[in-house]
């Protein structure tokens, strides 16, 4: 996945694909337009707008706290990573490697959600505290705001399909029930377009309810789960097979036997074989 790189953190790159611009433009767009209008009908435009910013840059930096959560995991578990690119619909932290384990891709998917979730509780205390001690109610109704942001972060990733976190755990719990990653990675992977076709029907209906954004956000969304249930068990049994294919050219100082072309892993579905 490409992007602008803006730095590094870590030693990890820190790269922003072009539609991140999209999801943050909708953000800050709905705060100011309807969200923050509602809640600060009494605050000026301008304060309203520079709430909405605020908000947004707080929502982008829990963000890239959910992805450092699980980079951080992953590293202290012996698994480089190599960078995280934030794109449409969230962050996505590339490593080098897979997991060697079951327990070891459960703390790793793990940790983005639990870190939403302390996040979220931060915030809400901000909030709280903030109400208490006499801070301006335009800075606790933002802290309220991004509580709420990293609310649904971390129940969204928590949905239980893959490669979502809430798949990963899955996958981790089948693999450590089965003793087999690839049987593991194909349930996860079909409970993710599962999910994806419900999330489909739900965003329709919404659309046709008159919530026509929300509804094609929806759907939108549940065609990136689909596609990337798809992509995801795919690169998994391609990967697996190149490494047996090093394994049979390390052991037997020839070509392996195994074969592979680019219509046999196109073809590849998580409820093939």
């Amino acid at each position: 996945m490409g992007g602008w790189r803006i730095g590094r953190i870590m030693g990890i790159e820190l790269r922003v694909h072009s539609s991140w611009i999209i999801i943050a433009g909708l953000v800050m767009w709905s705060l100011a337009s309807a969200a923050l209008p509602a809640d600060f009908g009494d605050v000026s435009p301008d304060l309203r707008l520079a709430m909405a910013g605020a908000i947004t840059l707080l929502f982008f930096l829990s963000l890239l706290a959910h992805e450092l959560a699980h980079s951080v995991v992953a590293v202290v578990r012996g698994i480089p990573v190599r960078r995280i690119t934030f794109f449409l619909f969230g962050g996505m932290a590339e490593t080098t490697k897979d997991s060697r384990t079951a327990g070891e891709e459960f703390l790793i998917a793990i940790a983005g959600p639990l870190c939403s979730f302390l996040l979220a509780g931060l915030f809400f205390w901000l909030w709280l505290a903030g109400t208490g001690w006499g801070w301006p109610r335009t800075l606790t109704g933002s802290a309220a705001y991004v509580a709420v942001l990293n609310l649904v972060l971390a129940v969204f990733n928590l949905l239980p399909g893959y490669p979502m976190d809430g798949g990963r755990v899955l996958r981790a719990v089948i693999w450590k029930a089965t003793g087999s990653v690839t049987r593991a990675t194909r349930w996860a992977s079909r409970v993710g377009e599962w999910m994806a076709y419900g999330l489909m029907l739900f965003g329709a209906w919404e659309a046709l309810n008159g919530d026509i954004m929300g509804g094609v956000w929806m759907v939108l969304i549940a065609v990136f789960i689909r596609n990337a249930a798809r992509a995801g068990y795919r690169q998994h049994v391609l990967g697996r097979l190149q490494e047996a294919t090093r394994d049979w050219t390390a052991a037997h100082q020839e070509p392996s036997p195994v074969g592979l072309t680019g219509r046999d892993v196109t073809d590849l579905r998580p409820g093939g074989g």
